[in-house]
């Protein structure tokens, strides 16, 4: 915020520029200094009203990949990697090292997750299933 008004002070610190250049040369300096203040100020207002992404609730919606983990007798709890960083999460499906899975949520500091599925993975499935009477 504290940036943002010290652009906007700089068309008045730029003012000193008429007492010392000629006028043909000081106003196309000033309007210059007037249009950056002015696009960096319109740049700088649309990025503070971007919601924050950080932590867990900026992984929601993205892909991981399950890792080996370090305790397998527990079936819901996994070790996922996302963006180069291994988070422990739980899932209803029973996943395996190596699969892809999508995070749905997060609690305190384990990630929820379901089984990716792909436009293939899916057509099989449901041509697997019988037909329903």
């Amino acid at each position: 915020m504290h940036i943002m008004l010290l652009l906007m002070l700089i068309p008045i610190a730029a003012i000193p520029v008429f007492f010392f250049l000629p006028l043909d040369v000081s106003i196309p300096i000033y309007l210059f200094c007037l249009l950056l203040s002015g696009s960096m100020f319109w740049f700088m207002r649309g990025s503070m009203r971007q919601p924050a992404v950080t932590g867990a609730e900026g992984l929601i919606g993205k892909d991981a990949e399950v890792v080996p983990s370090v305790n397998p007798s527990d079936r819901a709890s996994y070790m996922v990697r996302v963006e180069g960083e291994l988070w422990s999460a739980h899932s209803r499906d029973t996943l395996k090292a190596g699969e892809t899975v999508v995070i749905i949520g997060f609690e305190k500091n384990r990630l929820t997750v379901k089984r990716k599925f792909t436009d293939s993975a899916e057509k099989v499935t449901s041509s697997q299933d019988p037909p329903e009477m």
